[in-house]
């Protein structure tokens, strides 16, 4: 994804939203390597989007998905008689605890200094699934896609975001150069991989979305006009191969880390 050329055309057109930037990541080498010690790697053609742009144009322009987006979160119970308990169901973002949590605590938070509009959590779910580029051979992309967790899980079927988590095939050359031999041990690959996602995902939690996180952003709320502060929250992020078990941890620490500074 973003780095085929039959469709390099759609990714870098103006109005696409796209931009194209290297990723830079260190990789180490053992001391029993040909030339040991950590080297620089570039990896062109990372292609992303404005996470603040993307929540931005979805609560502006999307009109019709406005009916189906939810601004506040609820508790969905069963009680099949008056005789017993309600029963907690859990199905959709929006009626779960986890949103609810998220509510409260930023309903109960103090606003900014003279803000009095409606402030609203907008929930990003994040999952990422290798996929096969080719029928034959071995090479792969893991894209990362973004659904909006104000919305039903049987609306959101097209993904708003997708970036590529990759290592180019000039990869094995640069590495065997220092290794000494003719093959990257598996190891290597890993954390190399981990160190590209890791990367890429402190390009994306760049200064405009942290400020988004902290403070929210005002936006003209598509569905009646209204002026609201909405306030961007990862609440789910699951991925399917081992180099990313941690990411939400990570994720969460490099937040800490860019507001402390």
């Amino acid at each position: 994804l973003g780095i085929n050329n039959w469709d390099r055309e759609e990714w870098q057109a103006d109005d696409a939203g796209w931009s194209e930037s290297p990723v830079w990541i260190r990789v180490p080498f053992h001391r029993n390597s040909d030339d040991p010690g950590v080297v620089d790697y570039t990896v062109p053609g990372f292609f992303s989007r404005s996470l603040v742009g993307v929540i931005a144009e979805k609560l502006t322009t999307k009109k019709n998905d406005a009916r189906y987006f939810h601004l506040e979160p609820y508790e969905l119970l069963w009680q099949p008689n008056p005789a017993t308990h309600p029963i907690p169901l859990y199905g959709e973002m929006y009626s779960s605890s986890a949103f609810r949590r998220a509510h409260l605590d930023l309903q109960r938070s103090p606003a900014e200094p003279g803000c009095t509009l409606p402030r609203v959590v907008v929930s990003l779910m994040l999952w990422s699934d290798a996929t096969h580029l080719t029928q034959f051979g071995n090479a792969k992309i893991t894209p990362l896609y973004l659904y909006f967790g104000n919305e039903s899980k049987y609306s959101r079927c097209m993904p708003s975001k997708k970036l590529a988590e990759h290592l180019p095939d000039e990869f094995n050359d640069f590495a065997t150069k220092y290794t000494g031999s003719q093959k990257v041990k598996p190891e290597l690959l890993a954390h190399c991989k981990r160190e590209l996602a890791h990367e890429q995902w402190r390009m994306l939690l760049d200064s405009e979305f942290l400020h988004a996180y902290e403070h929210g952003i005002v936006l003209e709320w598509v569905g009646d006009g209204q002026e609201m502060c909405f306030y961007p929250r990862i609440m789910t992020y699951s991925a399917d191969y081992p180099e990313n078990w941690e990411d939400v941890r990570v994720l969460d620490a490099e937040y800490q880390r860019q507001s402390s500074t």
